[in-house]
């Protein structure tokens, strides 16, 4: 449809087209949606933020370039979302401020420092930060640490939530 709308035409201009809806979508000025159709987020009910999360396991989503106040995510409705993840939100209750997140569109990577445990013959590191997400730790990559060790971890499997100990900080 926008190609027709513009009256582009060949190969060129559609990968023109195309490069600058995914300029649009990186600077969250359009949502692309699982069907690939494209809307303006100023169209729609949908917002772009950074979560807190709190150790409880609700959040709040501070809005990117708004003015406007945090917005209150539940438990039920942070959907695998963690602390400091910039994620897409669509209000539930815009009378109290409450959304549900719909997709993690960049997740914050960087290591993570946290007590590591064991639990029924498997290995775990508990976050220091606000993170209710425990990671699960293969046993050829916990580098000796034992439990009560406060190691810095590095994410190794995003969906599973699997990491490595890349150090051992100490007691």
């Amino acid at each position: 449809e926008l190609e027709t709308e513009l009256g582009l035409d060949g190969v060129e201009d559609l990968k023109e087209l195309l490069k600058v809806l995914h300029t649009l979508e990186e600077e969250y000025k359009v949502y692309r949606t699982k069907k690939d159709k494209y809307m303006l987020f100023n169209n729609s009910n949908l917002k772009v933020g950074k979560l807190l999360a709190t150790k409880k396991g609700f959040g709040f989503v501070i809005l990117e370039n708004s003015k406007e106040k945090d917005v209150y995510i539940n438990e039920k409705n942070i959907n695998n979302a963690r602390n400091d993840d910039i994620v897409l939100i669509e209000m539930t209750n815009k009378k109290l401020n409450e959304g549900k997140i719909v997709r993690v569109l960049n997740r914050d990577n960087s290591d993570i420092v946290g007590e590591f445990f064991i639990k029924d013959n498997l290995f775990y590191v508990r976050p220091d930060k606000k993170n209710k997400s425990i990671i699960e730790i293969p046993k050829e990559k916990t580098k000796g640490a034992v439990e009560g060790h406060k190691v810095l971890v590095k994410i190794i499997d995003d969906r599973k939530y699997l990491g490595e100990v890349v150090k051992i900080i100490g007691h």
